[in-house]
């Protein structure tokens, strides 16, 4: 066997799968609901549900419906919120990845606070979201592992461009000069 055999079985035997990261709201109970809950067309309805039963016990009852649009039935490109059949709000990824941007103003008081923040943002780059959400992505994945110098977020860089992440993605990600 060639060096580039050996080398190809042995990385094919020490195969590690990373998991996506995605914190649960509901939480599963065993593994197929696992794999039914882990997406976010699910969270998202759950959401719904668990908002609409706080109306509900607080006095307020209102019926709560969600319409997620998309080509992806487990991560819709965009969603509408009716309340009592009347759109109250609605959003896409940009509506994410502004509320993304406002969670890391406000919640980051420490370094380390950031990592999430990271986390997300690798997460959202290594979806199927559009360019333009990736792209803030990027931006806000670079930010993070450049300008405030987290390692972590450096290396989530380092893994994706080794992983093969769009060209022009790439560059976004790149330390400034």
């Amino acid at each position: 066997m060639d060096n580039f055999s050996v080398r190809s079985e042995r990385n094919f035997h020490n195969l590690v799968v990373k998991p996506k990261r995605m914190h649960l709201l509901d939480k599963p109970d065993s593994y197929a609901s696992a794999i039914a809950k882990s997406s976010l067309s699910h969270q998202m309805r759950f959401t719904v549900q668990k908002l609409e039963e706080e109306l509900c016990a607080a006095g307020n009852p209102h019926v709560l419906q969600i319409m997620l649009l998309g080509d992806d039935s487990r991560e819709p490109s965009s969603w509408k919120l009716f309340a009592d059949g009347v759109c109250v709000a609605d959003g896409s990824g940009a509506f994410v990845m502004d509320a993304i941007d406002q969670g890391m103003i406000q919640a980051c008081k420490t370094w380390g606070d950031h990592d999430a923040f990271a986390d997300i943002a690798e997460a959202i780059v290594l979806s199927k979201a559009a360019f333009d959400i990736k792209e803030r992505a990027c931006q806000m994945l670079s930010y993070i592992a450049w300008t405030v110098g987290r390692f972590h977020a450096q290396h989530l860089i380092e893994g994706m461009v080794a992983a093969g992440v769009d060209p022009m993605l790439e560059d976004l990600l790149s330390a400034p000069a």
